[in-house]
């Protein structure tokens, strides 16, 4: 079942390493693979949340991304089981099997959300920002601040699907 399409505006930096001394509201453990649905590329995701109980409830979905702009994508959501997502990656050839592995740290910070990725097999961490237009003035607390490396909003090299065929193969 297919949630309401979301616009997504979001900034992205390269951090230089996870901030320390913050208290996030969510810690997530994400394994994404990209595949072709219907000629469609998508992904696949497998989401653990750290605070659940129950180290087996693992949430699915199949995410179709469009980008409509700097810094802008339209998201459709689509919750499927786990079942399902194994049966899509099972049918792929293995060399086909492109994912990435990270872990999102998420912190609800003066009314926007704040996500830090830390992917395994690299050294690379990652923030993003939803906001509300693209221009929107943000102002980081120090702990944020003194740990960004540079901003990569709108760079291609940087979005998960290339950092996985690139970098992480």
């Amino acid at each position: 079942m297919e949630t309401v399409p979301q616009q997504e505006i979001e900034r992205k930096w390269i951090l230089k390493c996870l901030p320390s001394n913050i208290i996030f509201n969510e810690v997530i453990t994400i394994q994404q693979y990209y595949v072709k649905i219907d000629g469609k590329p998508c992904r696949i995701r497998y989401s653990s949340y750290h605070n659940d109980p129950d180290p087996e409830n693992v949430k699915t979905e199949v995410i179709h991304k469009e980008n409509v702009g700097y810094g802008s994508n339209i998201e459709h959501h689509y919750n499927i089981t786990r079942e399902e997502a194994d049966s899509i990656i099972d049918a792929l050839p293995i060399e086909d099997r492109i994912y990435v592995h990270k872990v999102r740290y998420v912190k609800n910070y003066d009314g926007y959300k704040v996500e830090i990725d830390n992917f395994y097999g690299v050294t690379l961490i990652m923030m993003e920002v939803e906001v509300p237009h693209i221009d929107f003035p943000i102002v980081f607390d120090e702990l944020i601040e003194k740990e960004i490396l540079m901003e990569v909003t709108g760079n291609k090299n940087f979005n998960n699907y290339n950092l996985t065929a690139n970098v992480f193969r």
